[in-house]
């Protein structure tokens, strides 16, 4: 499989529209993204009119980033110019409660597969998945930089590198929510997980198998993680397809017990995951 990496060529050829093929990816990515905005007020119970700024707002910023490309501007232009956008009309109120629902949702997909009591969110990003898992399990969460909300700072966390897991506790389920493709070693970071977890290892990823959904979710997880939250978030797009994942699961001495295709389980974030659940060989 071509490894597409973070690079100005894929976005700017999104947005720049150059090509039937990236014409035909963009009018997706807006129709998804729209769709996408619709769903953040319905959920969020917001009025006709701030439903409308929504909407407002995305048009605004896609139509931005479209005329900028197609203008000459390197994608790091274009990230600083909409990211100021996005930092100035952030809003913790709308924000938190939407993170909140997320973390429900998420938690609902994967507590049938965990197994033990110690539980360990590796990528932990807000922090809400952890806290929730906090509830039930003794809870680590881990992460490169903590960017957790006030209200989750009470689970126990490790700052860890791109190089390696650091020292990490031993726990029975570790948890890796589409935080594989933010490393710059996917392949590395699952060979560690597997020496400090003793039952199971959770893993969400964005779906490889397709071209353009791929495409697709590189382009979502750029915009989404960087000029769509104003972070300096790492992308490095290492995303792998199901088959390159079951041959690493083999290598490590690890097997598969359960995949899924999840589709846009989160249509307020259309990217397309996949589940695996792996434990180790007996």
């Amino acid at each position: 499989m071509q490894q597409l990496r973070y690079s100005t060529d894929l976005a700017l050829d999104i947005l720049r529209q150059e090509s039937r093929e990236y014409t035909d990816l963009w009018t997706q990515i807006d129709h998804e993204m729209k769709f996408a905005m619709t769903e953040l007020g319905n959920e969020l119970g917001l009025g006709l009119l701030r439903k409308g700024f929504l909407s407002m707002y995305w048009w605004y910023v896609s139509r931005k980033m479209v005329n900028m490309a197609q203008e000459g501007a390197s994608l790091e232009e274009i990230e600083n110019t909409v990211g100021e956008i996005t930092q100035k009309i952030s809003n913790d109120a709308v924000k938190l409660p939407f993170l909140r629902n997320r973390a429900e949702r998420s938690l609902l997909r994967i507590r049938p597969w965990i197994q033990g009591k110690r539980v360990l969110d590796f990528g932990c990003g807000d922090g809400m998945l952890a806290s929730k898992l906090g509830e039930k399990y003794h809870t680590v969460c881990a992460d490169v930089e903590d960017l957790r909300a006030e209200e989750n700072r009470e689970i126990p966390f490790f700052r860890v590198g791109q190089e390696g897991i650091g020292t990490l506790p031993q726990v029975d389920t570790t948890i890796l929510w589409t935080v594989l493709h933010h490393c710059d070693d996917p392949e590395l970071i699952v060979r560690q997980i597997t020496e400090i977890t003793s039952s199971r290892i959770i893993i969400v990823e964005g779906y490889a198998d397709n071209s353009a959904i791929l495409k697709k979710n590189c382009f979502y997880d750029w915009y989404l993680n960087r000029p769509g939250k104003g972070q300096d978030v790492n992308v490095p797009l290492q995303y792998r397809t199901s088959k390159r994942w079951r041959e690493l699961f083999e290598e490590v001495g690890w097997k598969l017990v359960h995949q899924q295709y999840l589709g846009v389980d989160e249509p307020i974030v259309p990217e397309r995951h996949v589940l695996f659940v792996i434990e180790p060989r007996a």
